[in-house]
């Protein structure tokens, strides 16, 4: 572990070099948040929770804000270079919440400092709609298109995102 962490919920949190480890209880299996849950990096160096109970994590790429709602992960958001947060790797344990809700985090050459209550997209919860769209078909490893039919057999009768019907056998 590169460090540990108890929140206002008396979860532990455990920052490793394979993801983010939370143990809800000490013989609960515990959750892990990696890259593909959302964090820059799967080496996390320090963790704490700001005043809204929000969950934050540096990475050696970066900084990660854990939301739990209902008792589950809802979301993680990254913050990088392009968030003027630099790119260097963080040091372990190095950081602590000041009194006024700001959190200040160690990096090897830089001291970053941020006041959560300041971003507003952190305050901003609607869910997002997605409207997905199709825009390439594969039929029997074939790549479906207009007036190119696939074993004799015609599939679409105009491109795939503006398709109404797919012809399948």
């Amino acid at each position: 572990a590169n460090c540990m962490f108890t929140d206002s919920r008396n979860w532990t949190w455990v920052g490793t070099n394979t993801g983010l480890y939370i143990y809800k209880n000490p013989k609960a299996e515990p959750i892990c948040i990696t890259r593909h849950e959302g964090l820059l990096n799967n080496v996390v160096h320090s963790i704490i929770e700001d005043n809204s109970h929000h969950v934050w994590v540096s990475t050696s790429y970066g900084i990660s804000c854990v939301f739990i709602r209902n008792g589950n992960v809802r979301l993680v958001i990254s913050y990088s270079t392009q968030d003027n947060v630099p790119n260097e790797s963080f040091i372990n344990g190095h950081v602590m919440k000041l009194d006024d809700g700001t959190i200040v985090m160690q990096s090897l050459d830089h001291v970053v400092t941020f006041n959560p209550d300041d971003f507003r997209k952190l305050h901003y919860d609607q869910t997002i709609k997605l409207y997905p769209k199709l825009i390439k078909l594969l039929v029997n490893g074939y790549e479906a298109e207009t007036d190119k039919p696939i074993n004799g057999h015609d599939v679409l009768d105009r491109a795939v995102a503006r398709a109404k019907e797919i012809k399948l056998n």
